[in-house]
């Protein structure tokens, strides 16, 4: 549970750089900064007769208000018939040249609308409904007023590091909206499994009794997906694989012919009450697969099969267990036993611990589960997959199941194994960064 919890962690805090949502958290610190902005705005609006209104210094400041040097500012100091926006930079300078003795901004919020308006990959925009109050005595010494609604169009990135006001003008700001790039199967998928792990033996010619107990493993893989028709990809993949399995084999007995010290032959027995063997084996794997998906919707099914082709990386067992060896010699048909000495002791605690000689691996994956769209560059994944062994993947030439032929030795199951096969199932978990 611990190692699902981590990688579970870790998918999360990698789905939180791609993914972007206006969380009410969000909505209020967006709704703070424009209050905020537009308070500003009224403050360097406002001068009066011994004030600088035209001051490097507080030009800088008002021009830092907005987006850049192309925003523009309705022509809201003259009276006009006409609706028509200039400068910010122009737009202060008609008002130094003309209001020289003073000049009074009021501002008020009457609406801010949501939903915001995304109008590139990172920003979006916000139309901000306001009551402007100016009075200022023109040069031509006759008061000038504006009593009016306008609108204060805002833009921001959405890491909400930038943002300024890009427009000020008599109607709403609505430029073409962006459109998401379409999530048409090409992507790149980084997951992991979380599987149980088998390793099987074949040791159907012995009457053995032995049990498997599965591994658990984590497998991570990074699988380049490439459509090729509608709903269709095909799969380039690489990755690793860790299987491994515990054995346990009771009332283990075995005989066999062999010859002693003095060159005469005799029959050998070895026994154990219990044998446990521990084997652990990794694989860089090679994918190459198909993948149907349904292509609409936030959430989409899919379907995959795959050929893997594993190269063993390191592969290892830990054979433990306490024996009894005996002979029995026909020609003087006696058994010796709990002689040491004689190369015939009893309740000899053996152990040893090795690598395993392991061949490439070649396997089928399959994979069914679901994506669910997060973000228009990010998908997670969450499905069940299956990977069975194909090949025998022993490097040993078989021999007889003889597991200690000797107080000081041990000999792996592997190598009386007919076949030896892997298997793993369980879940999947990851994200397809959409491309």
């Amino acid at each position: 549970m611990k190692q699902i919890a981590i990688v579970v962690s870790i998918l999360f805090i990698t789905q939180s750089i791609f993914a972007q949502n206006f969380s009410m958290q969000k909505r209020n610190t967006i709704d703070h900064k424009i209050r905020t902005i537009i308070k500003q705005y009224e403050t360097l609006s406002s001068f009066g007769k011994d004030t600088n209104f035209m001051s490097i210094d507080i030009q800088k400041k008002f021009i830092n208000l907005f987006y850049n040097d192309s925003s523009t500012h309705v022509i809201d100091i003259i009276d006009t018939d006409q609706t028509l926006n200039i400068r910010v930079f122009d737009y202060m300078q008609f008002v130094k040249k003309n209001f020289q003795s003073g000049f009074s901004v009021q501002v008020k919020i009457k609406e801010i609308e949501y939903p915001y308006l995304r109008i590139s990959k990172t920003d979006y925009i916000v139309n901000v409904k306001v009551h402007k109050k100016m009075v200022g005595f023109h040069k031509n010494n006759y008061v000038y007023s504006f009593d009016k609604d306008l609108w204060i169009t805002f833009r921001f990135n959405k890491s909400l590091n930038f943002f300024r006001i890009c427009q000020i003008g008599i109607i709403p700001y609505e430029p073409e909206p962006y459109i998401p790039k379409e999530d048409n199967g090409n992507a790149l998928q980084i997951s992991t499994a979380l599987p149980k792990t088998i390793i099987q033996h074949d040791l159907s010619e012995y009457s053995v009794d032995i049990s498997n107990q599965p591994g658990n493993s984590v497998n991570f893989s990074v699988v380049y997906r490439q459509p090729v028709f509608s709903g269709i990809s095909i799969l380039f993949g690489i990755g690793n694989s860790v299987y491994s399995s515990s054995f346990t084999l009771n009332n283990y007995y075995a005989e066999y012919k062999s010859i002693d010290a003095d060159n005469e032959e005799y029959l050998r027995m070895v026994s154990s009450d219990i044998v446990i063997e521990e084997e652990e084996m990794s694989f860089v794997n090679f994918q190459l697969g198909l993948q149907y998906r349904l292509p609409k919707g936030k959430l989409k099914p899919y379907i995959s099969t795959s050929i893997v082709y594993a190269l063993p990386f390191k592969s290892s067992f830990t054979g433990y267990g306490t024996f009894d060896y005996q002979g029995y010699y026909p020609q003087y048909n006696i058994t010796l036993y709990n002689l040491s000495e004689f190369n015939f002791p009893e309740n000899k605690e053996v152990s040893k611990s090795d690598e395993l000689s392991v061949s490439n691996n070649i396997s089928v994956l399959a994979d069914l589960g679901f994506e669910i769209s997060l973000s228009e560059s990010l998908n997670f994944i969450i499905g069940f997959n299956y990977n069975k062994g194909l090949s025998n993947i022993s490097n040993y030439e078989k021999t007889d199941l003889i597991l200690s032929n000797t107080p000081d030795d041990y000999s792996e199951i592997m190598k009386a194994s007919t076949k030896t096969t892997t298997v793993s199932y369980g879940l999947r978990l990851g994200f397809n960064i959409i491309l």
